[in-house]
């Protein structure tokens, strides 16, 4: 994860990407599509890629789904440096969703999920947008 996201190493992360597509086989429910956390778009030019976006690809490729954009991030601040009570206001309304109405069946896929209320909020604004049901699939969880 560090080399992946400290080194701007991508491949790091299609490495782990297709760990965590082994390791959703078979366990996962059906699925209409896979979206990415987004990054905030600072983040993203300085590091060339979007860490989620490489984890979702060959997960999608696995279970024969598109990774689909659907989010945007409103908020444009980084959680990594926030406590866990500032996470959870942060999130808060932080991502819309974009384009089509979501598919019914989604699964929400990042790296680390530390306090959930990145997902959470990713969750909601998933939910308002059409879908029924929102998975999530992460490479590593965090304790506080």
């Amino acid at each position: 994860m560090r080399q992946g996201k400290y080194r701007s190493d991508p491949g790091a992360f299609t490495a782990m990407g297709a760990r965590l597509a082994e390791a959703g086989a078979g366990r996962l429910p059906r699925l209409d599509a896979i979206t990415p956390v987004p990054i905030p778009h600072r983040r993203r030019l300085l590091r060339g890629f979007d860490q989620a976006e490489l984890l979702a690809i060959p997960v999608a490729r696995r279970l024969g789904v598109p990774v689909l954009r659907m989010l945007r991030r409103i908020e444009p601040t980084e959680q990594s440096t926030r406590s866990a009570r500032q996470r959870v206001i942060g999130a808060r309304g932080a991502f819309a969703h974009v384009g089509a109405p979501a598919p019914e069946r989604v699964l929400l896929i990042d790296d680390v999920i530390t306090s959930g209320a990145t997902a959470r909020a990713c969750a909601e604004a998933l939910l308002c947008a059409g879908a029924r049901q929102v998975h999530l699939l992460c490479v590593a969880g965090a304790r506080h």
